[in-house]
This record gives structure tokens, sequence and C-alpha cells, in this order.
């Protein structure tokens, strides 16, 4: 039963990564260094605050990804007074944690728990017989979804479609995909509400949703290869905005899987980022329209040109689904890094170990680096596996043809997605210490510093310094 009487109609949680950690090494983007947390605004939780907050609902946002103990999740989640509770699972790495706040907000509230978010929305049932807390999984975008359920006094407010919900002990999924809203028709992000909001990297919503079809990525099973785009007037009078609340001297994260898809949008938007006077960066394609708007980029603030290549070898390429013409790709991508090697900015690339990778495959990706030398950053990441993608659904068929492995511990289980060992050639270990020695080998330091830097803080200079200083440490400094 919901309570009528509470303050809140809603409140929205941001919970914290990996407070239950991992047995395994850290690696490539797999784990952040422990003397550092990643602080970030969530942008899933602040589009919904916005939003309907705009519809009169009052809503209030509990960030908790600081926390480092349960003890003080627990505290703070006993203060909460609202009808419902919405949790944001953006990561495999703070599902565990997710369950846990399910769990101390039934204990001392009475408030119903829904949760959402990249990873678990894809998750469906499985996270309702996770967890007996959870009264709904919203398994796509949220906002006219959880306009619907505030708006309702009925039994049904659940039955729509996109959500999971459990009926009489039942787990019910409601077919069909849930309504969307248009970027466009969505109000200014509410920055300033956001708790501590000067503390967060800031950012703009450029768009959603990819159009490719990486067998890896969850895009696949939330997006379904839609993208939609906010119009340059519109992303750039939000800009102006963010600016006069942030201020000129932070570095602006432009949020899109993959900026400039429509090319003209890409351009438009980055002369009207020039006339701001700050650094910006987003991300990228190799094989995307950049020459239409490359120029103009460079020349407008952004800092670094970040693009997931994900691999040096063509037959990789071509298994992850990056690509269908990988020696074009891989064209592309070395012509992109002479133009941006005569510019102020950093020229980052993002490396995989796939499944089937062998000696060959690596030693191409190797040679694509050392035949590169304008890629002023590497990063590389073993594979992980996630429920529902292209990858995990044909892990058996790769298994047999691969000799490739899931590390399927009950750590992993739990949380719904894997570390593997990519092939019979090499382990999970392996390619995880390879990674490191690579970014070692072909990385300018202060580039790869630069480069990592936007997932910290940028309070004041000092804080951007200790975290520089920290990431040095951890990433180009022997282990002790």
């Amino acid at each position: 039963m919901v309570n009528i009487m509470a303050s809140y109609d809603l409140t929205l949680i941001n919970p914290p990564a990996l407070i239950e950690r991992p047995p395994v090494e850290q690696s490539g983007t797999l784990f952040v260094p422990e003397k550092l947390r990643i602080t970030a605004m969530n942008p899933g939780i602040l589009s919904l605050f916005t939003y309907l907050k705009s519809k009169g609902f009052s809503v209030n946002i509990l960030d908790l990804s600081l926390d480092t103990e349960y003890s003080s999740m627990e505290k703070k989640i006993k203060n909460i007074d609202s009808r419902y509770v919405g949790i944001s699972s953006t990561s495999g790495f703070d599902y565990l944690e997710s369950l846990k706040i399910a769990e101390f907000t039934k204990t001392h509230t009475n408030a119903q728990i829904f949760i959402g978010g990249q990873h678990a929305g894809p998750l469906g049932e499985l996270v309702l017989m996770d967890s007996q807390n959870i009264d709904a999984v919203i398994k796509f975008e949220g906002e006219l979804v959880l306009e619907q359920i505030l708006k309702s006094n009925t039994d049904n407010k659940f039955k729509i479609p996109g959500v999971v919900y459990k009926e009489n002990n039942k787990i019910i999924t409601v077919p069909g995909k849930s309504p969307k809203i248009k970027l466009n028709d969505l109000p200014f992000l509410d920055y300033s509400s956001y708790p501590n909001y000067l503390k967060f990297v800031p950012f703009i919503e450029e768009s959603r949703g990819c159009v490719y079809g990486c067998n890896f990525c969850t895009s696949n099973t939330i997006n379904h290869r839609r993208i939609d785009m906010k119009s340059p007037k519109r992303f750039l009078d939000e800009t102006d905005y963010c600016v006069s609340l942030f201020g000129k001297e932070k570095a602006y994260a432009v949020l899109a899987s993959t900026y400039g898809v429509n090319p003209k949008f890409g351009k438009e938007i980055a002369l009207g980022m020039k006339k701001f006077g700050i650094k910006w960066n987003s991300e990228f394609r190799a094989d995307s329209e950049w020459e239409e708007f490359i120029y103009e980029l460079l020349d407008s603030g952004y800092e670094v040109v970040n693009i997931g290549l994900e691999s040096g070898s063509p037959d990789i390429l071509k298994l992850m689904g990056k690509t269908k013409n990988p020696y074009l790709y891989l064209g592309k991508m070395r012509k992109l890094a002479k133009i941006v090697s005569k510019s102020s900015a950093v020229m980052r690339s993002n490396f995989m170990f796939y499944i089937g990778e062998t000696p060959k495959t690596i030693q191409e990706t190797i040679k694509f680096i050392s035949q590169t030398p304008e890629i002023h950053s590497v990063q590389f990441s073993p594979l992980i596996v996630f429920n529902n993608t292209p990858v995990f659904n044909n892990f058996a068929k790769y298994r047999e043809e691969y000799g490739c492995d899931i590390i399927n511990t009950e750590y992993w289980q739990r949380r719904h997605f894997y570390p593997v060992h990519p092939s019979k050639y090499f382990s999970f270990d392996e390619v995880a210490t390879l990674g490191h020695v690579l970014e070692k080998i072909f990385s300018k330091e202060d580039a790869w510093i630069e480069a990592a830097k936007s997932l910290y803080s940028q309070e004041n200079k000092e804080v951007v310094k200790k975290i520089k200083e920290t990431l040095r440490e951890s990433r180009f400094r022997r282990s002790k």
C-alpha cells in the first residue's frame, strides 16, 4: 500500500558502486583506482527528476554514489518519506548495492520500490527473482512511464508496456516498448537541484540511443538501435543555461553514444560551442562522417577525441560486429589521428580484448597502434559479457569455436555480468596484465591522465590536481 501522506511523491536514488569488491585484478575500465570514486551525476535520474517536477510532482534525489559502507547508506535511507522510491542501476558494478538499497527501503519505509537503468532494466524478470523487496522493473526509458505510475490511483499502475511487476506472487512482463519522450520536449535539466551539484562533472545530453549493432553492447536491448537527437538550437540553448550555472573553468561532458550521427547537427553544434569559451568532450566512431565536422570540432574547445576503436585486427572487428569493412574503418582512424595530431586535442583510442583473440590478432592490434603514433592515449579492457547481448546469447557457439569461457562464479552471477577468458590462448588475468603494460608503453602519461580525469570531481583546481596525481600513481607506476 502506497503512503499517500508522504512528503514526496518519489525519491530517486543513485547507488554507489563496488562496496562489495570483486575477486579479480583491476583492469582497464573494469575498475577505477580504489583511492578514487567516480563522481558523476546520474543523468537518467536528473532527467526523470526534471521532467516529473515540471509535471507538478514532488520529487527528491538521494545520491549515495560516494558512500563506501552499507551502514552509512542505511542511515540516509531511514529518513526517506516518499510514496515511491526509484533506484537507478546503470552498471553491474552498482547492482548488488542497488538491491541492498531496496532492502533498506523496504525495511524502514512504506514506499513502493521500482528499479531501472542501463543494467537493471534489461535484466527484467531476473531482478524480481533476485529481490523480494522490489515491486517493479522499468525496462526502458522512464520519463513517461513514471508519469503514468505517479498519476495512477489504481492497482493497475504498473500495467504499462516495458514494465515488469509482481502480482499475486507472480512475475508479469507487460509486452511492448515503453512510451518515449522526445528530447526536444524535455525541460532544461534542473542541475542545481542535484545534491552538491557543483562537485560533479557538468554534462549536456546531445542524443540517446545508438544506431549501430556491436555484439557486446547493451544498446541492442535498451534502445533497439534507435536514436533521438536534440536540435542544435535546443542543445546550444541548454548549454548556455548550463554554463551560467557551472562557469567556464570546468570541462563539460556532452552525452552521446556517437556524437554527430547527423553530421550537419554535429557541425552546427561545434560552431556554437566555440562561442561559450569552454572545454568539452564527447565520443564518436572512427567510421562516422566526422569529416563533415572535425575541423569545427577541434576549433571549438574540444579537449579529447575519444574513439572506441576496440581492435586493430580486421577479424576481431568483424566478429564483434563493429564494422563490415574493417580496412576502411582502420584507414579512417589513421586519417583522423593525423588530423587531430595537428591540434591541441588529445587523441585517445579504447581497445578491448574480445572473444577469439589469438597471438596473431593481438599482434595486429599492437602493430596498428605502433604504426599510428598520433594516438596519444590508449585504454585496454577485457571483454565483460552482459545478459541478453548478442555475445551472451551466442556464447555456447563461441566457446566451442574459440575456447573462450565465462568466469561464472557466484560473485558475477549475483551481479549478472561476467568477465571472460577470451580464447584458448589467453586467460582473463593475462589480458588484464597485458592491457596495463600496453597502456604504459603506448600512452603519453599526461595525455592519458587528461583523458581519464573527466570521470572525477572538478570541484576546484586542488581537487583536480590530487585526482591527476592519484591517476598517475595508480596507472603508470609499479604496483607496490
